[in-house]
């Protein structure tokens, strides 16, 4: 029969001092006792103080062990050696085989009594979780039994003790390999039958060889079971460091890839309830799952995808970083983060071992495999070669893999279907970014009374990481003020918030920094109701779509989408800036000509690249001169009719998949395609001035600071020149150059001057004016 006992263990200089507070409960550990001698175990049971006091426990069972076999030899016969000292027997004389026999049962006796109080330490220290046991965990990892963890445990004790060491040569280990097959047999096993069963730990498909515990001397021209019983084992470094308690990453992954204990808890992660249950679900229940895959017969028939791989979808800063830290944490696991990037990078010719150095270190280290921004591997074409070995080590993996990708489009197919489940982030709700702010801050900081969370949640659309760094902002700055003064107000968290909003903007090319407020906006109030109708209902974007379930319905676009029509100056543009401005928004303005190529499929990418850009941004898409592409449908035949309506409907689908704020403007409404205005939801007219509204547009223009000479008469302005907003603002910049370079006031006279420029040929001398 095979003797089910225990792991190793080493430091044979410690055990002395480690012996001293257990010997109620294992009895003697420094060898066998001594004639007459009798340890009465207690019911007292001491947990193990360290991993180094386990190993020492583990490693004197065995040492004991090995002299039993040795008596059970003497006892049997097989004892040739004449010389050796039996030291075990405690007699001067060769001892004869009764003796010998009875010892061994004396002594087996004992130690099963020993073996089984060492195991009921193993199970005290564990419940308590507060010393690893490394072997004990790699056994429940890899489904090792007590034979399995033994045979790790004879292999390194036999490195690291040379006691133990001399203890497997007094067993007649001299005679044959130390770490052959055989020898492992003989000692772990009682018979002859125990061996025959025993054999099955060494063969290819073994737990051992397949989890890369152990390397086999293997040669394929081994063709007798005396070459098989004689094949050498030895523990890979790696998985020894790991057992003797080196829990840091292997140095060979440490290029492209981390390991954290994580500390995120789930009452940190803000996400919808119903969408959190699930992937708990996925992580909670993984070794039922693993058990039920084998009952329900779908092992036998799946040989492949025993692990969970999961996908996080969503743009950044909506917490798929910190839930996969909180999964990790539930499932009682570290989280290894991969950096795909630098695999591909840090050794092109490695990269598939690499690859499966990585998935092997994860499982071993019991870590949740997470690749953020996976979509970089995904999509280098200098990669791909290595898609295939990547995928086969998704299949081959029987733990936690999750992917995060904030363009989950561009994935490959072959990846999509290694995917058990799927789950989309989107920007948090006001209900939810309320709960975002709220626990980015601790009781212990100082928040003024002022502060409404509720109002910095309704006007900032932001994700969890950019209110994380709207409150580290404030924060910062708050410190700049005197000790009385330091704590956080309103005022201090808003300002910060709208920081966040200038930093996204700064340095990307077609972003602009809104700064029109509502009050700039000079419009009829039919039109100005229906500008406030678009910020409203932005606003209440999430509750319709999301909380209400708008957004599930067919046919029902997730975006806001208005179409502004009017002559040039009309103030269109600064309509779709108020709005943004509003809204807490930056603003992307693009011309739709710059997106239009003469190439097959480049109008195609960058309109793809133009949404990905400001997808879930917190920004407003201002697409100009939209009658460029959507003028009514061509249809006469050719490829070139053809080629436009393709372009049409790419910029038609984009617009509908998109959930965000689109305002597209044009000085043509009426060529526009009436297919495309029926995906328009508002649609605003924005009409020539009158004289009432022109008089507020020059004073709108006219900043407080600005000197202006007494005689400017606005009114008498407005009245003469029929100027939409965008001619009197040229107007009164160039008068302004003009007083600026005249050292003097903003005068009338220069006001009328640049009036009549911007409003044409015979305009000149429409009213009169006074110096």
């Amino acid at each position: 029969m095979i003797n089910h006992f225990l792991p190793y263990d080493f430091q044979k200089s410690s055990r002395k001092s480690m012996r001293s507070g257990d010997r109620g409960v294992c009895g003697p550990m420094g060898g066998p006792p001594k004639p007459g001698e009798h340890v009465m175990a207690t019911t007292r049971i001491n947990p193990f103080a360290s991993n180094l006091d386990y190993l020492t426990d583990k490693l004197d069972l065995l040492t004991r062990l090995t002299r039993i076999r040795r008596l059970q030899q003497v006892a049997e016969g097989l004892e040739t050696n004449e010389k050796a000292d039996i030291r075990d027997l405690d007699s001067p004389e060769k001892p004869r085989k009764p003796v010998a026999a009875a010892r061994a049962r004396e002594r087996m006796a004992q130690w099963k009594e020993d073996l089984q109080a060492h195991e009921r330490r193993v199970t005290k220290t564990l419940a308590l979780g507060k010393v690893a046991l490394p072997l004990e965990q790699l056994g429940t990892e890899h489904k090792l039994d007590a034979f399995e963890k033994n045979v790790l445990a004879v292999l390194i004790g036999a490195d690291m003790d040379p006691g133990f060491l001399k203890a497997l040569e007094d067993m007649g280990g001299y005679k044959r390999g130390i770490r052959e097959i055989r020898t492992l047999l003989i000692l772990l096993c009682d018979d002859t039958a125990g061996r025959i069963h025993a054999r099955r730990y060494f063969v290819h498909d073994a737990a051992l060889l397949t989890g890369g515990l152990l390397n086999l001397s293997y040669s394929r021209d081994m063709n007798s079971e005396t070459e098989f019983m004689s094949m050498d084992l030895a523990v890979p470094r790696r998985i020894a460091s790991l057992i003797l308690g080196e829990q840091d990453l292997d140095e060979g992954v440490m290029a492209f890839s981390s390991v954290v204990e994580p500390e995120v808890s789930l009452d940190q992660v803000v996400l919808p309830p119903e969408k959190l249950e699930e992937v708990l679900g996925l992580v909670r229940n993984r070794n039922r799952y693993l058990e039920a895959r084998k009952e329900w017969g779908f092992d036998r028939i799946l040989k492949y995808g025993r692990g969970t791989v999961i996908m996080f979808c969503g743009p950044p800063g909506t917490g798929k970083t910190m839930l996969a830290h909180a999964l990790a944490k539930e499932a009682g696991c570290r989280l290894m983060l991969a950096d795909l990037r630098q695999v591909v990078n840090h050794s092109r010719h490695d990269m598939g071992e690499n690859l499966q150095r990585m998935f092997h270190e994860a499982r071993i280290l019991n870590a949740v495999l997470f690749f953020d921004e996976a979509d970089e591997m995904f999509t280098d074409r200098c990669a791909n070669e290595f898609m295939p070995t990547l995928l086969r080590e998704m299949e081959k993996m029987d733990g936690v893999c999750i992917l995060a990708t904030n363009r989950p489009q561009i994935l490959d197919e072959a990846l999509e279907r290694r995917i058990l489940y799927r789950m989309d982030f989107e920007l948090p709700s006001p209900a939810l970014r309320e709960q975002i702010w709220r626990k980015h801050l601790p009781a212990e900081a100082r928040i003024a009374d002022d502060v409404d969370f509720t109002a910095l949640a309704e006007e900032f659309e932001f994700s969890g990481g950019f209110i994380k760094n709207a409150i580290l902002t404030a924060f910062t700055l708050v410190l700049q003020r005197p000790p009385a003064e330091q704590h956080l107000t309103h005022a201090d968290l808003r300002n910060a918030a709208r920081t966040q909003i200038r930093n996204r903007l700064r340095g990307q090319v077609g972003r602009v920094e809104p700064r029109a407020a509502i009050g700039d906006l000079v419009l009829p109030a039919t039109e100005k109701r229906q500008v406030e109708e678009i910020i409203a209902a932005t606003r209440q974007r999430q509750k319709v779509f999301s909380t209400w379930g708008f957004g599930k319905m067919p046919g029902i676009g997730r975006g806001i989408t208005a179409l502004f029509s009017g002559a040039p100056g009309a103030g269109k543009t600064l309509a779709a800036e108020v709005i943004a401005h509003e809204l807490s928004y930056g603003m992307h303005a693009v011309a739709l000509s710059s997106l239009l190529s003469q190439y097959v499929g480049e109008t195609e990418k960058r309109i793809d690249a133009l949404f990905a850009d400001v997808r879930d941004d917190g920004t407003l898409l201002l697409i100009d001169e939209a009658d460029a592409l959507f003028g009514a449908r061509l249809e006469r035949d050719g490829h070139h009719a053809h080629y436009i309506n393709q372009q049409v409907n790419v910029l038609l689908h984009a617009l509908e998949r998109h959930d965000g704020l689109v305002v597209l403007t044009t000085n043509r409404p009426g060529d526009f395609d009436p297919a495309f205005k029926r995906r328009i939801r508002y649609h605003i007219e924005f009409p020539q001035p009158d004289a009432t509204a022109r008089a507020a547009i020059w004073r709108c223009q006219l900043p407080p600071a600005a000197p202006l000479a007494p005689n400017v008469d606005l009114s008498a302005l407005a009245r003469a020149y029929e100027l939409t907003g965008g001619h009197i603002r040229n107007a009164v910049l160039r008068a302004a150059f003009a007083a600026a370079t005249d050292g003097g006031v903003i005068t009338h006279k220069m006001l009328v001057t640049e009036a009549a420029r911007e409003a044409g040929p015979g305009k000149e001398s429409r009213i009169g004016f006074h110096e």
